[in-house]
């Protein structure tokens, strides 16, 4: 076997190994693919779940509040068709007649109060639980932080009410004159006798 065919055999042979290494990370990839897929399809229904589950909770909220706006409503009818008629009655007689009108405009401002609240805490009720089976997006907190702000300085500003100061009067005093003393005529006999002595024996031995 010459060289050359030995290098095209190294070649092709580093070339199959590379070829299957290829191979070998694609199905890897494609594994991971599919689970990934897999885990996508059991979200996608899991969704579907909770939003068929949200829709139904919906509906019977919408029924329920319809429902019971329905029954506020028969109910305050009701109760008008049965109130009028006393009050018909009372209207009749000319005694109590105007008594009866005071009374009748009481009962039905307080009436109508009742049926409104009724009213609007159905509604309250029922927007409360749409609301609470509403998806809500996922809060994404900005990864940017904000610049910190450096505290400026505070500059001392001067007080525009200044204390005056009190300056104490200070004694001139005038400086005593100075003795001089004369130096005295008078000199001491002995500072003579030391002086001259010297001078008595130099010249002594000078002789």
């Amino acid at each position: 076997m010459s060289v050359l065919e030995l290098l095209v055999a190294l070649l092709l042979l580093a070339a199959s190994g590379g070829l299957a290494f290829a191979l070998y990370l694609s199905s890897r990839h494609m594994t991971e693919i599919d689970d990934a897929s897999d885990r996508l399809l059991v979200i996608a229904r899991e969704n579907a779940r909770m939003a068929k589950a949200a829709r139904d909770v919906t509906r019977a909220v919408n029924t329920t509040t319809a429902a019971v706006d329905i029954g506020t409503n028969i109910v305050r009818a009701s109760h008008q068709a049965i109130a009028a008629i006393p009050f018909g009655v009372l209207d009749s007689i000319a005694a109590t007649r105007g008594t009866s009108r005071v009374v009748r405009e009481i009962h039905d401002g307080t009436a109508a109060g009742v049926y409104r609240a009724i009213s609007q805490v159905n509604k309250a009720l029922g927007n409360a639980a749409r609301n609470s089976v509403k998806p809500r997006p996922p809060r994404v907190e900005s990864a940017v932080t904000p610049p910190l702000v450096e505290p400026q300085p505070q500059i001392a500003l001067p007080n525009p009410v200044v204390e005056a100061e009190v300056v104490e009067p200070v004694d001139l005093v005038k400086p005593k004159p100075v003795d001089l003393v004369k130096p005295s005529k008078v000199v001491d006999a002995e500072l003579v006798v030391d002086l001259v002595k010297p001078e008595a024996e130099q010249a002594g031995q000078g002789e």
